[in-house]
């Protein structure tokens, strides 16, 4: 009992905290992060900031597009957002990929996975792309580009070398901001 009230206060704390931004792209069913996975990403923006490190913001996968806008609006002036995705459906797990990812991509690929609330699941519904585009005028999504995330010896899409990037990764590893 008590460990579910401190859990409901929590999250109503993280989500008084929110960013506004954040906290409209959830309300709108635009993103899977919690209050607390926004929380962490905000504060390694921040760090970024502060540290003064160079290079634009990217984001691969980008879904329903909500931490992409929450991306692009954290833009100090000095760098770009950039997003990519397939706005399809998404590509079938390799020989390298682990179980769980097989038997996901099976319910995704199924029709059997739920969106957000009672919304279809993104990368089945035909639309995704043009959802998107909207989303993006009206919100102020970052550039895209439809394609794939680049990985060694097998390239869709230019692979950047950003240091922020890494950076990001890095400290969004080390706070468990990840999807």
């Amino acid at each position: 009992m008590l460990s579910r009230l401190y859990r409901r206060a929590k999250k109503t704390l993280n989500r008084l905290r929110l960013p506004p931004v954040a906290y409209e792209v959830q309300r709108r069913h635009l993103t899977y992060l919690s209050e607390a996975k926004f929380l962490s990403l905000r504060d390694a923006i921040r760090q970024i900031k502060h540290e003064g490190v160079l290079g634009d913001f990217i984001e691969y996968g980008i879904a329903l597009g909500g931490s992409a806008v929450y991306l692009a609006s954290e833009l100090d002036g000095r760098r770009r957002s950039h997003g990519y995705d397939v706005f399809g459906m998404i590509p079938a797990p390799g020989e390298h990929d682990d179980e769980d990812s097989k038997a996901r991509y099976e319910v995704i690929r199924s029709g059997w996975s739920k969106g957000i609330g009672d919304d279809v699941y993104y990368g089945i519904r035909a639309t995704y792309l043009a959802e998107y585009a909207r989303l993006s005028s009206r919100l102020g999504a970052p550039s895209t580009a439809r394609g794939w995330f680049c990985t060694p010896g097998y390239s869709k899409i230019p692979c950047s070398s950003g240091r922020a990037m890494r950076s990001l990764w890095r400290i969004s590893t080390a706070t468990g901001t990840s999807r």
